[in-house]
């Protein structure tokens, strides 16, 4: 049996609902109420799996108590029942599962209930109960995979995706509404750039449901917060933990800092347009290229000049115009005696720079280049 209740600001349109919906056999109605507010109150208890409204009512109508009950987190379907068809449109950019004229019919409302049963059958994916269940990437495209079916979270809109990464990268923090308006909807008319997120919170939440992942989205004093579970493992996350203990690379750790270098597989978000991550792109590159760096001394000294390389063409593939990592360069060929590969990072380099940005290489790089050719 399906759970619903009803909010009509009409008794006898109340009455006349509940006639009809627990004449299918398939629906007992938990809750009725005249004022939306109310409502607003009882129905997050409640939990009931579907919600008649009526748009127009006094006070609260019943566009705005659906977006309350997004806020809300309230895990239910919603079903629009009106006499007026212009607020179609504001209904269904609400996610709602269906939308009825007044007076309601027998048949649609069977059509609903059916839909409402169909959603409600559908297996929910587990997220699991130990382990990892979540693997989260930014470092490149974005990427949301299941471990225990391999299966990738694929995203209703691109505004999901992107509401999905920017609650991600403040992560554990509370967003205000007027916050992420400005950044995901900042040409948008206010009413409009709301109904957006409010439609946008909706279906992240959906999505996250239907894929078990073990994230939780909440709204707090005025905002949102998305709280990652024990099951997620999320790449950034780690490598920031990672960067927080500020190690110095020895012999006992190398092999943490390896992982390091290998987990930062590209730039955060690197084939995303979202003017809100470039300071944050900037600033886990500089960690990346501090911590390549590192790497490349300690096998510098440790006589692996080969692994030495090999990091630091990373890192200038990361910063391009780096003259310290090619610096270093220089110093790994000069170890090795490979006078043609100091030729090849110089001219490298000092093209790349005169190219974009029409400069020569720094003095000190110029003459560390021309000591290390003038020894062979």
């Amino acid at each position: 049996m399906l759970r619903a209740v009803i909010v009509d600001d009409e008794q006898p349109a109340i009455d006349l609902l509940k006639i009809l919906l627990e004449g299918t056999g398939e629906v007992q109605c938990v809750g009725e109420y005249c004022k939306p507010s109310e409502a607003a109150g009882a129905i997050p208890a409640l939990q009931p799996d579907v919600v008649f409204l009526d748009v127009q009512m006094p006070g609260i109508n019943g566009v705005e108590l659906a977006a309350t009950l997004i806020d809300q987190a309230v895990d239910t379907n919603i079903v629009f029942v009106t006499a007026y068809s212009e607020y179609a449109v504001q209904a269904f950019e609400l996610n709602a599962l269906d939308y009825l004229l007044k007076p309601a019919s027998p048949k649609t409302l069977e059509r609903a209930v059916a839909r409402v049963l169909k959603l409600k059958q559908q297996p929910l994916k587990s997220c699991g109960t130990g382990g990892v269940g979540t693997q989260i990437r930014c470092f490149g495209k974005l990427e949301v995979r299941q471990i225990s079916d391999d299966s990738m979270v694929k995203w209703r809109t691109a505004k999901v995706e992107e509401l999905f990464a920017f609650l991600l990268y403040y992560r554990g923090t509370i967003v205000r509404k007027g916050a992420i308006i400005e950044n995901l909807w900042p040409e948008c008319e206010p009413k409009i750039a709301d109904g957006n997120l409010h439609t946008s919170v909706y279906q992240l939440k959906k999505t996250l449901r239907e894929n078990g992942v073990d994230i939780a989205v909440k709204f707090i004093g005025g905002g949102y917060v998305l709280e990652p579970g024990p099951n997620v493992e999320y790449d950034v996350a780690a490598f920031e933990a990672f960067a927080a203990k500020g190690e110095r690379v020895d012999a006992d750790n190398v092999g943490e800092f390896e992982k390091m270098t290998v987990l930062y597989r590209d730039d955060y978000l690197r084939y995303a347009d979202y003017l809100w991550c470039l300071a944050e792109r900037t600033r886990l590159q500089k960690y990346f290229v501090d911590l390549a760096k590192q790497v490349a001394r300690y096998y510098m000294g440790a006589g692996s000049c080969g692994k030495a390389e090999q990091v630091m063409l990373r890192s200038v593939e990361v910063l391009p115009y780096d003259e310290d990592a090619y610096e270093l360069l220089l110093k790994i060929c000069s170890l090795q005696g490979d006078r043609p590969g100091m030729m090849k990072y110089y001219e490298a380099v000092q093209t790349a720079l005169q190219r974009d940005l029409a400069i020569e290489p720094r003095p000190s790089l110029k003459r560390l280049y021309e000591s290390l050719m003038n020894n062979f």
